[in-house]
């Protein structure tokens, strides 16, 4: 087996980067979609203890 030229290695480092560099892109677009996905649940959960806090309020102030 021979020794890789260096012709080789930086073609074969190249096509590695460019790859990589879609990996991260694909990781970062879904990080991007996770987070609104989180602040949209988020949102969700917040607005449902302020419906129930209110559903309560509004129980302990009739029973008054």
């Amino acid at each position: 087996m021979s020794k890789p030229t260096v012709q080789s290695v930086h073609a074969s480092l190249n096509e590695h980067e460019k790859i990589c560099a879609e990996r991260w892109r694909t990781c970062f677009k879904q990080l991007e979609q996770l987070n609104s996905d989180i602040t949209f649940i988020r949102n969700w959960i917040i607005g449902g203890i302020g419906t129930i806090a209110l559903a309560f309020l509004g129980f302990i102030l009739s029973t008054i």
